[in-house]
């Protein structure tokens, strides 16, 4: 597996932007056999594709480590969340001095409040709950349902 090394956000949005994608139906078909678990970094790049989840993760873990201390995940729920598709949302966040950015399926966005960056991540639907994740507690070959248990916690 190759080694990457992003100097910045950018650079690695870009990478993200040039050979990962967001999973398509033929590819949603296969993930189903694994109950779309929650791929590991390596396996996302492997793959060329991932759930947001997956590409939220990727970032994550690829983030330049200078912005490392400020770097969450953030999951926004609008629905029934591990039962449901389409019933939440997983970013990538950072935040620099008063400022929120989002990583969103490779796409750098913000700068943001923490009001409009829910609004962003949730794509304007109406939240029923977020919750903030650190890359410790990222739980990698997990089914989606089984990812229901950050919003009980």
């Amino acid at each position: 597996m190759e080694q990457l090394a992003f100097s910045d956000v950018t650079d690695l949005c870009q990478f993200m932007q040039q050979r990962l994608s967001y999973t398509n139906q033929q590819q949603r078909k296969q993930a189903a056999l694994n109950g779309f678990w929650w791929k590991t970094s390596a396996e996302t790049l492997r793959d060329g594709h991932g759930f947001c989840y997956d590409l939220a993760a990727f970032a994550l873990h690829h983030l330049p480590s200078s912005l490392l201390p400020q770097a969450k995940l953030l999951l926004v729920v609008w629905g029934d969340f591990g039962n449901q598709s389409n019933a939440g949302h997983f970013v990538c966040t950072f935040k620099i001095q008063k400022s929120f950015y989002s990583i969103d399926n490779g796409r750098l966005k913000g700068p943001f409040t923490f009001s409009a960056l829910l609004q962003s991540a949730s794509r304007s639907n109406q939240v029923i709950v977020y919750k903030w994740l650190l890359l410790r507690d990222v739980s990698y070959h997990i089914s989606y349902k089984e990812m229901a248990k950050f919003i009980c916690d």
